[in-house]
């Protein structure tokens, strides 16, 4: 199977062509590209997808202080401040759920780098978010 292409179209091309999903693609691609079993691709997603849900956990449930007193509970503090003026849950549960990653981080957990260890905790808070807010039980 080819797993290189320059333009959306040609994935897209290449996507019907071998009728597949996209997500089962990239698993394929990814299995390829390093030159793992797709099992193992796998249970490394799995891997770094719980570890991203225990950072989340950790700083939501207790304030997270790094030692330069620049992180300091913000994620804990928000989560727990009602006093607002946009009233969207999606939109207050993305931003308590990448401060909590982005702090857990900070304070010496395990770094989650999605793309950059600099925007770390945003990607996966929101992706998190909208799991929790939309997606929970369908999948």
């Amino acid at each position: 199977m080819k797993y290189q292409f320059s333009t959306l179209k040609e994935l897209e091309d290449l996507l019907q062509t071998e009728h597949l999903d996209f997500d089962v693609y990239l698993l394929q691609r990814e299995a390829y590209l390093t030159n793992k079993s797709l099992e193992t691709v796998t249970a490394e997603l799995d891997r770094r997808i719980a570890i991203t849900r225990q950072a989340l956990i950790r700083g939501l449930a207790e304030p997270q202080r790094s030692r330069s007193g620049l992180t300091k509970g913000a994620a804990y503090d928000y989560l727990r401040n009602t006093s607002r003026i946009i009233t969207d849950p999606f939109y207050h549960r993305a931003i308590a759920y990448a401060l909590s990653v982005n702090e857990v981080n900070a304070c010496g957990g395990k770094v989650v780098a999605f793309p950059t260890a600099g925007s770390s905790g945003i990607v996966p808070g929101v992706i998190w978010a909208y799991w929790d807010t939309f997606a929970l039980g369908s999948h």
